[in-house]
């Protein structure tokens, strides 16, 4: 019942950005405080997370009906499949996992400790928006960033340090990149290979698991944590291959997800990427995070129902 009120609680307050957002009135102080609310009420601040809560609530679904026109077929099939899902995960049950990144958080934090784990006590999923690794890793202030994710981290860290649990952070960022930041680079001439482009993505990552992380949980010494990386995939399909800046920038401007370069291209920019995210991840110590969509020959589009995220809950748990 808490659970449901904490929902109900968070309509209005995020209809209340959507509308300051609307009107110019942007506050990075609010939506800082939103965010911490979300993800104390429901453990993450993607914007699916409480679609897919209010579609799974017999209570709750209605509403749906009120605050959006339709809901996406296969985003609510994407979302009863999460429902049904009878697995258990019990190595979660003394373990708190802290996903940060982009969308792909928002499903791997719905694996649950067991059906009845409604409120997702052992994962945490930060959403920092759609943003590419090589992006996130040259804005301007690293530490001030550091310092904003410390703060987003605190209340899931300290929740698990009361109930005596481990926690293991892992980033996930990297997929974006592949689907069209090394084909951008690459046009506009700012490496001279594809290898190049590969190496920035290696040296994003060895920022992210040796400085970034330790940077992050400098406060919470007293906490059990450790590292970790997700696996980067592939978008599952071929995508534009412009041949001009020009032709470049307005598939940006105008697609959902722009996408450049072959499947089989990209498909290897992936495998690359991801054994030199393995190398990274033994050298630090660090886990690495592998699911089936990171493999090639699998058969991907039985994980992925929306060609993008594994949307698969058992392999999730399995991962």
């Amino acid at each position: 019942m808490l659970k449901t009120i904490q929902i109900l609680l968070l309509i209005p307050c995020l209809y209340i950005r959507k509308l300051l957002l609307k009107f110019g009135a942007e506050s990075r102080k609010l939506d800082f405080l939103l965010t911490q609310l979300q993800l104390r009420a429901i453990r993450s601040n993607h914007p699916r997370r409480l679609i897919y809560l209010l579609n799974t609530n017999a209570l709750l679904a209605p509403i749906l009906n009120y605050i959006r026109v339709s809901h996406d077929v296969i985003d609510a099939q994407i979302d009863e499949n999460f429902k049904n899902a009878s697995c258990s995960f019990n190595a979660l049950k003394n373990t708190h996992c802290v996903f940060i990144g982009d969308s792909h958080v928002e499903f791997l934090g719905r694996c649950r400790a067991s059906k009845n784990d409604d409120t997702y006590n052992h994962t945490t999923s930060i959403w920092l928006g759609p943003k590419t690794l090589l992006g996130y890793r040259n804005q301007p202030d690293m530490h001030e960033k550091a310092r904003e994710v410390k703060k987003l981290i605190e209340v899931p860290l300290r929740s698990a340090q009361k109930h005596g649990k481990h926690v293991r952070i892992f980033w996930c960022m990297g997929t974006i990149d592949i689907r069209f930041s090394i084909y951008e680079l690459m046009l506009r001439g700012a490496v001279s290979s594809e290898t190049g482009a590969i190496d920035l993505i290696e040296e994003a990552v060895e920022f992210i698991i040796g400085t970034h992380l330790t940077e992050i949980s400098a406060s919470y010494r007293d906490i059990d944590i450790g590292f970790g990386y997700v696996c980067c995939t592939n978008i599952l399909e071929n995508g534009e291959q412009p041949s001009t800046i020009k032709e470049l920038n307005n598939i940006k401007q105008t697609a959902a997800f722009p996408t450049f370069g072959s499947a089989l291209q990209r498909d290897r920019w992936m495998t690359e990427i991801n054994l030199r995210i393995q190398k990274i991840c033994r050298k630090y110590d660090a886990s690495f995070l592998e699911h089936p969509m990171s493999h090639p020959l699998n058969k991907r589009l039985d994980l992925s129902l929306d060609g993008i995220h594994l949307t698969n809950p058992v392999e999730i748990m399995r991962s």
